[in-house]
């Protein structure tokens, strides 16, 4: 049995997926957390001054979609209305390297 603990806050320094995830697991432990983030979240989709890898592809692999739909449950349904893609990267993507693809 846990016992609860008695914290009050927890600071996270950066807003950026890491600190956003940190913040979800951190918000059952503590009566408040609170996320410090030199940025300014634009209004609309789209890249941050502090974020200059946010123009490259990404892709979540399955453990990282594993526990993300653990801690986010509608997650995939919310990002995919949204335009993103459900890629298998074994079946969907061509690898060149360096001999051929």
């Amino acid at each position: 049995m846990h016992k609860k603990l008695e914290h009050q806050a927890a600071v996270i320094i950066g807003g950026g997926i890491a600190g956003l995830l940190a913040a979800r697991v951190l918000c059952g432990h503590f009566k408040e957390v609170i996320i410090i983030e030199k940025d300014k979240y634009p209004s609309q989709a789209g890249p941050r001054n502090g974020t200059p890898q946010s123009n490259h592809i990404h892709v979540l692999l399955i453990k990282g979609k594993e526990i993300l739909l653990r801690l986010f449950p509608d997650l995939e349904r919310k990002l995919v209305a949204k335009g993103a893609h459900i890629v298998n990267l074994t079946n969907d993507v061509d690898y060149y390297v360096g001999t051929g693809y």
